[in-house]
């Protein structure tokens, strides 16, 4: 089975958005009493009406190039689906491909590349992954220079970059002065494969310039963010590209510019920080405790203190005649001797009352 990707490989935006045209002219002239439904993966239907479908610039701020979307009732501004090649797709089948040389790393260039790489961005990303923090990408031009990445017939994720020459969207009176990494994602369930990793490495064997550039800001959590992640992990795989990354921001002067290695040795500092806090925290902890047992424990009672001071005898005599038993093997017999002092000082009261009964029996005898 073919996917969109595969289909659009030549198609032009005239050609798809004439196709949804007449598409949407029949649904106008349809009985809206008896309306079409599309079943989604989880098997829910979603009815096709003209109140439930609408043309979605596909560039974002570019409204030249449309698709036709359809929207679920219970979620109006998330599209659920797209009309591509004379028929619905499901957002999860238009990231999907059949063709097995779609593997890895491939640069953006064809309109169904075009397609996938929006719904990436402004579907899968922003409607199911972006986490509370994070900010969101805008969406990418017609041209602008992306690239993404597949794996096992499905796209996992993107990066695009601003080349050298091309206009700092956050200062227009500005030109990009390096290759700047300006977006990257990567879908939650192939993270932590070094997906990132590799993306970055592709991206540094793209440009031949140096320094190259990642767009500020990045977020100070390097454990949880993509990006720095990616850096972090580049950085000791390469610890001779370290003045090769920097953080842009603007174009790209020198007073825009921060060494990615030094955001990153900041980072690992706050974590051994934390880390060292955090164990003196707990022997701290460890330490107030002991008192605690001590005093639980109460004081020894007269009794315990002369079966101990026994003990002590009991095995100081046993090392001198046996100078060649092992600690176990005394405290062992130790704690044995103990239990058997403990049971003759029980009896011992028992062996006073049959004398006294003797001799009460004695005197008896004599009164007689």
């Amino acid at each position: 089975m073919s996917f969109p990707v595969d289909i659009f490989t030549s198609n032009s935006h005239e050609e798809l958005e004439s196709s949804a045209e007449v598409y949407l002219f029949k649904l106008r002239w349809g009985n809206p009493n008896v309306p079409e439904f599309f079943s989604l993966p989880d098997h829910r239907k979603i009815p096709i009406r003209l109140t439930s479908v609408s043309f979605v610039p596909l560039y974002g701020q570019e409204q030249t190039h449309k698709v036709l979307a359809l929207f679920a009732p219970w979620d109006p501004f998330t599209a659920v689906a797209l009309y591509l090649a004379d028929r619905w797709w499901s957002i999860d089948d238009i990231v999907r491909t059949s063709v097995p040389d779609r593997q890895g790393i491939h640069q953006v260039k064809s309109l169904g590349e075009r397609i996938v790489l929006y719904v990436l961005n402004r579907i899968i990303y922003r409607t199911r992954e972006m986490e509370k923090d994070d900010i969101p990408f805008l969406c990418h031009g017609s041209n602008h220079y992306a690239k993404i990445m597949w794996k096992k017939g499905e796209a996992i994720g993107f990066y695009s970059v601003k080349p050298t020459g091309s206009v700092c969207t956050s200062r227009i009176h500005q030109k990009y002065k390096l290759p700047v990494l300006d977006t990257m994602f990567v879908r939650k369930k192939y993270r932590g494969i070094d997906s990132g990793l590799i993306m970055l490495e592709d991206f540094v064997d793209s440009f031949t310039e140096e320094p190259l550039g990642l767009r500020y800001p990045l977020t100070p959590f390097i454990v949880f963010s993509c990006v720095c992640s990616a850096c972090k992990q580049y950085l000791e795989k390469y610890p001779e590209d370290k003045n090769l990354l920097w953080q842009v921001e603007g174009g790209g002067d020198w007073f825009q510019k921060k060494s990615i290695m030094s955001i990153v040795q900041k980072e690992n500092l706050r974590i051994a920080e934390a880390s060292k806090k955090e164990n003196k925290s707990l022997q701290t902890e460890d330490n107030s405790c002991q008192p605690a047992v001590s005093e639980a424990s109460g004081p020894r009672t007269e009794v315990e203190t002369q079966l101990s001071v026994d003990t002590i005898q009991k095995k100081s005599t046993t090392m001198k005649c046996y100078p060649n038993v092992t600690n176990v093997s005394i405290w062992t017999r130790s704690s044995h001797l103990k239990r058997q002092r403990l049971n003759r000082s029980r009896q011992e009261p028992g062996l006073e009352t049959s004398q006294r009964d003797e001799e009460n029996t004695l005197q008896v005898s004599k009164n007689r």
